[in-house]
Order: structure tokens, then C-alpha cells, then sequence
């Protein structure tokens, strides 16, 4: 079968793509034509072109992005492939820019351009991939013959799973092979991208306990290096709550990603120290795993959201809900372990929980300290203490939820748009015209150092405003969208002026050092409380079982044996007419 006839049998209906138009430069396609040959010839060639004209797809890329990574990525395989008709090369290789496929997608792109396509969107996503090419089991098997862009489900590591973007192919499926080679795509300042989020509660099951420590740990380093990135974005100038979504909804997302794991963790850590207590380990995990962890995924995820979109207000509503919640439930366990008197086993079994519910306040405390350092940017902002009652919260937490009224407070954020210090940044619907802000600038500078370097900062910076008047005209774009593009040019104008204000810019960098600093200690201090608890877990087996054979040596003895636990010092006669023992 010639190219041309099967080529014929490729054809298939195509959208017509109008609503992208504006989102798509144009291209006179002046350079595609690169050798001649199979996809054996140019992998390294297509991941050059993907970088080079990762511009392309700057605008378009961002109607792509979703909720989760699966979306996202089904979401690209849906417009490559009802928007560009697929067509064989032949024997001459053609390798399109994005723009160039646009203008011929009714002509017919190749996988290549497939491949190029979808790569530069999934960079400017800042979302990591490879290009995979493929020997196929048809008339050359020995030579690679396709190639498209699987997705990992897990940053780098293909282990976990991936996703399979293939433009040629109607389904979101990976087509067989008999050898595939790959090339790693990492977007520019990988980690800055669109991170996934799943509500979905994490299976552990078949996992042992050091098992998921060792995930805890991964985890926790990532959200480390994640809170790093943070500060030296908003130390380099970053420009707003937006432009910082890829680390922070990162942490976010890990942050629920450690929160399942603890759960999952001390279910198998949990226990009854004497056997008969009023508080149930069993019962305690089950709640914790289906009450308590939807409700604290459901909010990361309203937390996630609000950062994607840029929206400050759903941002501190979640994270006020949150600290509510974890602070008021805190409280109410506290006061239930130092207070409950029912039962002596109900408090020994409350104190197997102190670290974990320490860890949780830790974990929490993280992702608080990284949302107040990123509201900074944009915002002053106000860390109150509010008094309340631990029966004003709603979610179970260890210690169910009763009428009793116990006094306590929780922590509470408030915002409020910044009216002074607005030199780094040229704000949001400014009434102040841009050329007035910059002159502004440059007389502070003039005034606060003696060099007139302010002159320097205003020749710089003025070509700025004709570009932000362009962005705030595109009408047919939306107001999320415009917003993120004008905070791009935000981001570049707050790092001139910091170039220029030396001083303030030292401020900011040892201001949010110190608190990346504090969110990692909090990090390391709940993993060595992990390692505490297990080894009180030991000691309390070995307890028991010593106890178990004083027991023994006590049967049909009437004698009085003082056994050590945890809960202190008991007569095993006593214990066994309690039934305890």
C-alpha cells in the first residue's frame, strides 16, 4: 500500500477549531523540511524544536489545565486529535512548529508534529514528560517508526504509571511495541508546574508500617525542596499568589498525600495498652480513615483550587476552615487525655495518640506557614487568635464531637489589599496610570539611594505598560487567563526593581528564608516524632509481655505483683479482678 493510499484511509472528520484561533500565532511554515528517512532520524531534532517553539503554545496551553494530571493530559490528547488531521510524511521528514501545524492541520501532521505539539503545551504546563519513540511489529521492525509523549504519574519515575498522549490514535491508550526509547522532557524551573490533586483516599493496602515511613519521608522532602522554591521565587520577585501555584499546590497536594500516609500509619501503629478501653484503636482508625481524611482532602483540594485560579478570598476561606477544624479538635483532645476519668485504659489509649495528633498539628502548621508566606506577596495579612468552643467544630478527630463547652482557641487569617509598598508591583486595575506608578518608583529610588539608579529602574521598566494595556484589552480571554499572563510581566518588573532596591530586597530574602526554615523544621521534628512512637510501641510489648509472665507466675498465687505499663504502676491481682488483664 502506497503513502498516498494510506493516507486516504487516515482521513477523518476534524473540528473546526475556531475558538483556538486567537489563542494560536500565525506561521508561513518558511522552515519544516529537516531529512529525509524514518522517526529513526530526529528524536533528539523534535525535542530541540519543542523547547525552541514552546512559545506557541503559551496562550492555548492554559485552556488545557485541569483539576488532576489525568485530565490535563486528556484533555491535550483531545484537541490534538480533533483539531489536527493525521497524515503520513512519507519519505520526507517534516518537523512542524506548533504554529505551522495549526495552519496546515487540515493538510495533515505526522507524529512528529503530533509529539512537538503536545510537548511544548505539557512545558509550558511545567508539567514533566517524555518522548517515546517506538519499533512496531509491522514491515520494519527494526527500525523506530512512531513516537508520541507519555506523561509519568509520578514527577520523573515511570514505575508508578504514566499517561499516553498520542494524537494519532482516538484513544487515550499506548499502542504495542517491541522496543521504545525515551527522552526526558523537564520543563524550565521543573516543580513550577501544574501538580495533580486526587481526593481520592491513597491505598495502602498490602504496605507494611516501615513501608509507609519510607513514603512519609519522600514525601516530606519534597515538600521541603517545594517550600524552598517558594521563598526563592518570592525573594527572586515573584509576582503573585498565581504565579506561585506550582510549588505551593504542590505542597498542598503532598501535604494530603503525608496526612493519608500518618492515618494509614497509625492504624497499624495504634493499640489498647490494657485491653479495655473505652476508646477503641480499631474504632479510632476506622473513623479517622473515612470521616475525618475525606473531609481534610476535600479542603486541600478547595485549597488547590483557589490557588490554581488566583482567588485569595477562597484561599483564606479554606484555610481559616482548616485551621478551625485541626486547632479546635486538637484542643478537645488534650483536654479529653489530661481530663477523662471514666476509664483509666480510655486515657492510656488517648496517650498512644499524642504524637500523632502532634504530627498533625505540624503537618498543618506547614502548609499555614507556606499560604501566609505566598498571601504575602499580595496582600498585609493578619494571623489572629479567636476564642471559641471545641464543640464548634464538625469533623471527628480522634475525640468524637460533643455538646460539652470547652474553651479554646483556633487561628484565623484575614487579608487586605496592600495600599502602600506597591513599588515591586504595578497593581491589579490600577486607577494610578502606569507611566505615573514608574516615575513614582524611580523618585523613591533617586531619594533612597544617591547613585540615581532610579533613572536607571524607570528607562527599564516603561515598556511594561504598553504590554499590560494589551493583556487588560484581550476581552475574549478570560479574567483568570488575563490575569496570568499580565503575571508574567509582573513577575519580570519585580525583579528589575529588586535589582534596584538592594535593600529591600535583602529584607525579603532573609524574611522568607526564615520561614522556609521553619516550615522544614517542622517537617523533620514529625518524622523523629514517627520513629519516638514506634519505639514506644516496642517498649509497651515488651511490657506486655513481660507482664504476661508475671501473670503467669502469679496464677493461683494470692499474691500482690506490681506490673509497670504505661499507664503507670497496678497490682496484677487488681488488674485481673478488673478484668483489665
Amino acid at each position: 500500500m502506497t503513502v498516498t493510499e494510506i493516507n486516504n484511509r487516515l482521513q477523518r472528520t476534524i473540528l473546526d477549531g475556531k475558538d483556538f484561533n486567537s489563542l494560536m500565532p500565525s506561521s508561513d511554515c518558511s522552515s519544516v523540511v529537516l531529512g529525509t528517512g524514518t522517526t529513526d532520524f530526529g528524536i533528539q531534532e523534535i525535542a530541540k524544536w519543542a523547547k525552541k517553539y514552546q512559545h506557541h503554545t503559551v496562550e492555548v496551553s492554559q485552556v488545557f489545565r485541569k483539576k488532576t494530571l489525568k485530565q490535563t493530559c486528556q484533555a491535550i490528547h483531545w484537541f490534538a486529535y480533533n483539531h489536527f488531521q493525521y497524515k503520513l510524511d512519507g519519505a520526507s521528514q517534516l518537523l512542524r512548529s506548533p504554529a505551522c501545524a495549526w495552519k496546515q492541520r487540515h493538510e495533515g501532521i505526522d507524529c512528529k508534529s503530533y509529539s512537538i505539539l503536545v510537548s511544548t503545551v505539557l512545558l509550558n504546563l511545567g508539567i514533566p514528560h517524555y518522548l517515546r519513540r517506538i519499533k512496531q511489529n509491522n514491515d520494519f521492525p527494526n527500525a523506530f517508526t512512531h513516537i508520541y509523549v507519555i506523561v509519568p504519574k509520578d514527577g520523573k519515575n515511570l514505575k508508578n504509571g504514566y499517561f499516553t498522549i498520542d494524537g494519532t490514535i482516538a484513544n487515550f491508550v499506548e499502542l504495542p511495541f517491541l522496543e521504545f526509547d525515551d527522552i526526558f522532557m523537564e520543563p524550565k524551573g521543573a516543580g513550577l508546574g501544574n501538580p495533580s490533586f486526587d481526593t481520592q483516599i491513597d491505598d495502602f493496602t498490602g504496605q507494611t508500617a516501615e513501608q509507609i515511613e519510607a513514603y512519609i519521608g519522600q514525601v516530606s522532602t519534597q515538600i521541603k525542596q517545594q517550600a524552598s522554591q517558594v521563598a526563592g521565587a518570592i525573594t527572586s520577585g515573584v509576582s503573585s499568589v498565581a504565579s506561585l501555584f506550582g510549588p505551593v499546590g504542590a505542597i498542598v497536594s503532598l501535604v494530603a498525600q503525608v496526612v493519608g500516609a500518618l492515618v494509614q500509619l497509625y492504624i497499624m501503629l495504634g493499640y489498647d495498652p490494657c485491653k479495655n478501653s473505652d476508646y477503641d484503636p480499631k474504632e479510632i482508625g476506622h473513623r479517622l480513615k473515612y470521616e475525618f481524611l475525606p473531609k481534610f482532602k476535600k479542603t486541600a483540594g478547595d485549597l488547590y483550587d483557589a490557588l490554581e485560579q488566583g482567588t485569595e478570598v477562597g484561599l483564606v476561606s479554606s484555610l481559616n476552615d482548616l485551621l478551625k477544624e485541626i486547632d479546635l479538635a486538637i484542643k478537645a483532645f488534650e483536654v479529653e487525655k489530661s481530663e477523662y476519668n471514666a476509664n483509666k485504659c480510655g486515657v492510656e489509649t488517648l496517650k498512644t495518640y499524642a504524637g500523632y495528633v502532634s504530627q498533625m498539628h505540624k503537618v498543618v502548621s506547614s502548609l499555614y506557614e507556606t499560604l501566609i508566606m505566598v498571601l504575602k506577596v499580595d496582600f498585609n495579612v493578619e494571623e489572629k487568635e479567636v476564642e471559641g468552643y471545641t464543640n464548634e467544630r464538625t469533623w471527628y478527630f480522634i475525640v468524637p464531637v460533643t455538646s460539652r463547652l470547652i474553651p479554646a482557641k483556633y487561628r484565623k487569617v484575614e487579608v487586605y489589599k496592600q495600599n502602600e509598598n506597591l513599588r515591586q508591583f504595578y497593581p491589579y486595575g490600577s486607577e494610578l496610570k502606569f507611566k505615573e506608578w514608574a516615575r513614582l518608583n524611580r523618585n523613591y529610588l533617586n531619594l533612597t539611594y544617591s547613585d540615581y539608579r532610579g533613572d536607571d529602574y524607570y528607562n527599564e521598566i516603561k515598556g511594561f505598560g504598553a504590554k499590560i494595556s494589551e493583556i487588560r484589552r484581550k476581552i475574549y480571554l478570560s479574567s483568570v487567563y488575563r490575569k496570568r499572563l499580565e503575571d508574567e510581566l509582573r513577575e519580570r518588573m519585580g525583579k528589575i526593581y529588586l535589582k534596584y532596591d538592594t535593600a529591600y530586597a535583602q529584607t525579603l530574602k532573609t524574611d522568607f528564608q526564615a520561614d522556609a526554615m521553619r516550615i522544614n523544621q517542622n517537617i523533620i521534628d514529625f518524622r523523629n516524632e514517627i520513629a519516638m512512637i514506634k519505639e514506644q510501641k516496642r517498649i509497651a510489648e515488651i511490657n506486655r509481655q513481660n507482664n504476661s509472665k508475671l501473670i503467669a507466675d502469679a496464677n493461683g498465687k494470692n499474691i500482690a505483683t506490681v506490673v509497670l505499663g504505661l499507664g503507670g504502676m497496678y497490682l496484677v491481682s487488681d488488674l485481673m479482678k478488673s478484668g483489665r488483664l
